[in-house]
């Protein structure tokens, strides 16, 4: 992961859990990214799940297709732009 990529994840993991964050820090250098990639897809995942917004049978549809793209190697990036599509659509 380029310096950039670490800079950008520990934003994100700094402004979504100041606590994780801050637990995150004290781990070994190797295994803090994985983790706190790790973390950011699961809290993604939560949110769709816990969401009101979305009628239930949407939120399934998301994080099967979240599912299928973590499990997928989807190099092109098709997940993303789908759910781009499907915000904008809201």
């Amino acid at each position: 992961m380029s310096a950039n990529s670490s800079a950008i994840l520990g934003e994100l993991l700094r402004d979504v859990s100041r606590s994780f964050y801050l637990t995150l820090r004290v781990l070994p250098l190797p295994i803090r990214q994985p983790i706190g990639i790790a973390y950011l897809l699961a809290r993604a995942a939560d949110t769709v799940a816990d969401t009101e917004i979305i009628v239930t049978e949407q939120r399934l549809t998301i994080l099967n297709r979240f599912r299928q793209a973590l499990t997928a190697n989807d190099s092109k990036g098709l997940f993303l732009a789908e759910m781009k599509g499907f915000i904008e659509k809201q």
